[in-house]
Parts: structure tokens; sequence; C-alpha cells
């Protein structure tokens, strides 16, 4: 079974991240913390996907 609140808060990061990263888009960091947001969202899915099918 996946556990839940971990992916919620991970989400939440994620979400968090790609929100200051897209207001931030014009500067370098912006530009990071949204590609961190992103790669933590895929992150999250591969997990999800890798955890469902070794079940």
């Amino acid at each position: 079974m996946i556990t839940f609140w971990p992916h919620v808060g991970v989400t939440f990061i994620a979400i968090a991240l790609i929100a200051v990263g897209f207001t931030l888009r014009a500067r370098p960091q912006g530009i990071f913390l949204l590609t961190l947001g992103v790669l933590s969202m895929l992150g999250l899915v591969v997990y999800t996907i890798l955890k469902a099918v070794a079940a």
C-alpha cells in the first residue's frame, strides 16, 4: 500500500515550488525552483508507478 501523508506532503511542497518558481520566472532562481517542483512531482509519479508495479 502506498502511504498517503508523505504523498500529500511532497505534493504540497512541489506545488508551492512551482508557484514560487512561476512567480519568479524572470530570475535564474525562479527557473531553478520551477524545475525542482516539476522534478519532485515527476519523482512522485514514478515512485507511485514503480510501487504499484512491484506489488
